[in-house]
């Protein structure tokens, strides 16, 4: 009997563990959003945008959602998303009557919206906007057959044709002199049309070089036309050539008349190059690190009112914002819904995962069991978040940036039986990670601008004591040793903080670059992703040293990113970004077990120790995959 027993004990062990530790891959997936939901969507591969200046409302066409995105100028951020027709490609506006004109590539017609309603109101077949005159509330819009249709802006009404030549392609206007400059592609030429009589009254040959967009100095009477392999200066009141800039390939310009500059993105590069527009000479290269210039149907704009130039970047689904005065990038608005943070409270079985853009900050409530979603609204600017599983706390970190500080800055404690906020605590300048040690219900919160730790007492949420001079981002802490560690990039090192005594007790020197950081709080290991993602950093929390270094094997070229452990099977949850991968590491023997391909870009990560499922953001696509 006794070996009967054993041998069903021995079956269960075997089996049990093989199921808890066996091979694990992506099992389900939640979606964190809906098309439409709370009325914004997300915009795929942006092309054309313009700015209405009375409304401060920027419109961006979105080439492959076939929607635009309305951005608002004070904030830099999405507010509205309204459905067009078949891959609109570029957008104009009348600030008159507040209607912007989509020009849809793939019906080959025209969506006018009600910029106060947020609606298409009508579609006018068979034309190409072009541009209009908000002085004399003149409509122009390039017809299929090589014409150009003056439009009363009032009613969108045909008032009167024109022929210029073959295949007009853009319209500039200077609302001073009312004088119309159109490129005609085909016949290598600019016409200037008098705005009064509608008559072609000149005809400026630019031979070979194909004219395509034309840009409008009205202040000073200047005139650009982007062509194949130069930006074509004309002269407004003689109407003659005076500049001819080389450039090699071209996917996107505006001219910026405020700073009396150029701005244009060469073909295939990532940069966007700044232009003096006395000199003619290349005064600066903005860099653009993130996404790349490609796709070839950039759109680009001026805001007169706040200087700044927005830039729409396909490859990314992204806008982004430069300032005109110092020519540097200052904002990047996301035109997709994207997973941020995720925690899990065990005990309860509910995920908490923080969202931004478009346009807003909430957080995710998600039912472990039934995998159904509540959106709770926190306020903007979430960076950090944490859960106390004791007492069923969530803790939301919330600021704006490290450069834009703002007077409201605190941590949002959220109830987790009602989603509600129960309170919100004041910390420092710029609330980042935070952390929280459920065993002494103690919540810390590092600020990368004071160089601080806040402690907050978990009873009453109130800060009780600040810990001084931490360089920090990540962090994490051992309930078991109630040590916290806090990666220090600037210094390459983790520092190690008391949490009975709230000081400082040493530092461990890692590989360059620590950014993410988690423990082994039965293990007292803790792992730190270093060297900007090439290696993890293995620390033995008893020696206070770096007893292991893990790299990704050669055949795999990505990044380590986000990090989780599961203390009780010993196993570790790396994302990579690059190849889409989970990889999972033996803990005990420190050596990668397996690769989980992800659909979508993997972000962060958390595990729930109960159920044994790892649960992985993926960014852009409003999606969780499970793993287990």
């Amino acid at each position: 009997m006794r070996k009967f027993i054993f041998v069903i004990i021995f079956i269960f062990l075997v089996f049990g563990s093989w199921k808890m530790l066996g091979e694990e891959r992506v099992r389900d997936t939640i979606w964190l959003w809906q098309p439409g939901e709370y009325g914004i969507k997300e915009g795929k591969a942006p092309s054309g945008i313009c700015i209405n200046l009375k409304t401060n409302r920027i419109y961006v066409t979105n080439y492959y959602s076939d929607n635009v995105s309305v951005i608002d100028g004070k904030t830099d951020r999405v507010i509205d998303t309204i459905d067009v027709g078949v891959q609109p490609i570029s957008v104009g506006v009348n600030p008159v009557t507040n209607r912007i004109y989509v020009s849809n590539w793939g019906e080959h017609d025209i969506s006018v919206i009600d910029g106060e309603k947020g609606k298409v109101i009508e579609t006018i077949k068979g034309k190409v906007f072009g541009n209009v005159n908000p002085i004399t509330n003149r409509v122009y819009m390039i017809n299929h057959d090589n014409t150009i249709s003056v439009m009363d802006g009032e009613n969108d009404k045909v008032i009167q044709k024109m022929r210029v030549g073959n295949t007009p392609l853009g319209i500039g206007i200077n609302v001073k002199t009312n004088m119309i400059y159109i490129s005609v592609y085909e016949d290598n030429a600019v016409c200037v049309v008098d705005g009064e009589t509608n008559e072609v009254i000149e005809k400026i040959d630019v031979p070979g070089m194909h004219p395509s967009e034309v840009h409008v100095d009205s202040k000073r009477n200047k005139i650009y036309v982007l062509s194949d392999n130069a930006i074509v200066v004309i002269d407004g009141k003689t109407n003659k050539i005076v500049e001819t800039i080389g450039i090699n390939g071209n996917e996107g310009m505006c001219i910026n008349p405020k700073m009396d500059k150029i701005y244009m993105i060469p073909l295939y590069k990532n940069i966007i190059k700044v232009i003096n527009g006395e000199r003619y000479e290349v005064i600066k290269k903005i860099e653009v690190k993130d996404g790349s210039f490609g796709l070839n149907f950039h759109g680009m704009c001026v805001d007169l009112e706040t200087n700044k130039i927005y830039v729409t970047n396909p490859e990314d689904d992204t806008v982004i914002v430069i300032d005109g005065g110092e020519d540097k990038i200052i904002e990047k608005v996301d035109l997709r819904w994207n997973p941020g943070k995720i925690r899990v409270n065990p005990k309860t079985n509910m995920l908490y995962v923080t969202n931004s853009n478009p346009g807003r900050s909430n957080i995710s409530v998600i039912n472990g069991e039934t995998k159904e979603v509540t959106r709770v609204d926190v306020g903007k600017w979430i960076s950090g978040i944490c859960v106390n599983p004791n007492t069923n706390k969530i803790y939301i970190t919330q600021a704006r940036d490290g450069v834009h500080i703002e007077k409201a800055h605190f941590v949002s404690v959220l109830d987790g039986k009602t989603n509600r906020v129960i309170k919100r605590i004041s910390v420092g300048r710029y609330p980042g990670e935070v952390c929280a040690n459920p065993k002494t219900n103690r919540i810390y919160v590092v600020d990368d601008i004071d160089n601080t730790v806040s402690v907050i007492d978990g009873e009453k949420d109130e800060v009780i004591w600040e810990i001084k001079g931490i360089e920090g981002g990540g962090i994490c802490v051992n309930s078991e040793t109630n040590m916290l560690y806090v990666t220090d990039c600037k210094n390459s090192s983790i520092t190690v903080i008391d949490g009975e005594k709230n000081e400082k007790i040493g530092k461990v020197k890692v590989d360059s670059g620590p950014t993410e950081v988690c423990v082994n709080s039965r293990m007292n290991k803790i792992y730190v992703v270093a060297d900007h993602g090439r290696i993890i950093d293995v620390i033995d929390g008893i020696k206070g040293r770096v007893i292991k270094t893990i790299k990704q094997e050669r055949e795999f070229l990505g990044n380590f990113n986000e990090i989780c452990i599961n203390p009780k099977t010993s196993r570790i949850y790396v994302t990579d970004s690059e190849d889409n991968i989970v990889i999972i590491i033996d803990g005990k023997r420190d050596k990668v077990l397996q690769r989980i391909k992800v659909q979508g870009t993997p972000g962060e990560i958390c595990l729930n120790p109960i159920t044994n499922k790892v649960y992985v953001t993926n960014e852009g696509a409003g999606k969780i995959s499970i793993i287990y």
